[in-house]
């Protein structure tokens, strides 16, 4: 049987190609991986996204707190990360994702010195899986983030409340990455989707008619 079986067309993104895609698209967009309350980042630019301060009683004007992503890298089954921290694993048809998460708070008086702002960084893991969307008209594949590990979190329940809002802030900064279908055929013709996207041996298939 054909590669392609009842399809006229098969196609396939290596993992390789992915991190260079997810590269080009976050480096020329590094506000989608920094943000920051107006302490932080006064207003959107390039190179980072103004979001309010956390609002509590008895704090005036709220909390000032940032949040920064290193570039993610994606890697599709089967594992070739060298292990991923209990207990993700990386089942067929997923991906894993690893990045560096800081993030800051301004722990004094507004109008204080900003050497009162305290930090940590977190290196997080994460098992995902693909999801089709249109985007403009154009079908794409994208990523959605399933489950987060933080390695090293203690007690654990910290970890959880931490990978719960870290996974979802790494889901907002993943929807704006849409790889077209039409990259996946260097864009020589249109595909109409049938079967796919699949995650097998490293890279991301789908297959279809012209």
């Amino acid at each position: 049987m054909s590669l392609t079986q009842s399809d006229s067309l098969f196609a396939a993104l290596h993992e390789g190609g992915a991190n260079d895609i997810t590269q080009a698209f976050f480096r020329a967009r590094p506000r989608l991986l920094n943000y920051g309350s107006p302490l932080f980042i006064p207003a959107t630019t390039v190179a980072g996204t103004s979001m309010p301060r956390i609002s509590f009683p008895g704090v005036p004007g709220g909390l000032e707190w940032a949040v920064r992503f290193t570039v993610p890298i994606v890697d599709f089954h089967p594992d070739s990360s060298g292990g991923m921290p209990p207990p993700l694993t990386l089942p067929p048809g997923r991906f894993s994702l690893r990045s560096t998460v800081t993030l800051w708070m301004f722990c004094g008086r507004r109008g204080e010195s900003v050497d009162r702002v305290v930090e940590t960084s977190l290196d997080l893991w994460a098992v995902g899986s693909l999801l089709v969307r249109n985007v403009d008209g154009t079908s794409t594949v994208g990523f959605r983030v399933d489950a987060v590990e933080l390695a090293g979190v203690l007690p654990e329940t910290l970890g959880a409340f931490l990978e719960c809002m870290i996974r979802m802030m790494i889901n907002a900064a993943l929807a704006p990455l849409n790889i077209p279908l039409k990259a996946m055929t260097a864009g020589a013709f249109t595909l109409v989707l049938t079967r796919g996207p699949l995650i097998e041996t490293d890279q991301v298939e789908i297959w279809g008619h012209l």
